[in-house]
């Protein structure tokens, strides 16, 4: 496969990644924001900062929101009804990482 091809895949994956609804999907919750603050905030520079970390909890939610939807994304191409469109967005490489069984 050239790598245009493989970039071409990449794109169409992401994209339907990044198009799927977040609507219904949960935030981290108050426990596991507390967890990634104490855990990025364990310098003592850091601690006497006082900085805000609302906006950088906003981006890891984010990024948690759309890694649950690449998940979701990912076991439903296993399904046999999907199996068109997962060959169209991942190599045989990638199909074989994500152990897809083809239909017989």
């Amino acid at each position: 496969m050239n790598k245009r091809a493989a970039a071409e895949r990449r794109l169409k994956y992401n994209l339907y990644v990044d198009c799927m609804p977040t609507d219904e999907m949960q935030p981290l919750d108050e426990e596991q924001v507390a967890r990634i603050v104490n855990s990025a905030m364990n310098t003592e520079a850091l601690l006497v900062a006082d900085l805000d970390t609302e906006q950088l909890v906003g981006e890891v939610d984010t990024d948690y929101i759309k890694v649950m939807n690449e998940i979701i994304f990912n076991e439903n191409l296993k399904d046999p009804s999907q199996q068109e469109l997962c060959h169209q967005l991942k190599t045989e490489e990638e199909l074989a990482e994500m152990d897809y069984i083809a239909p017989v």
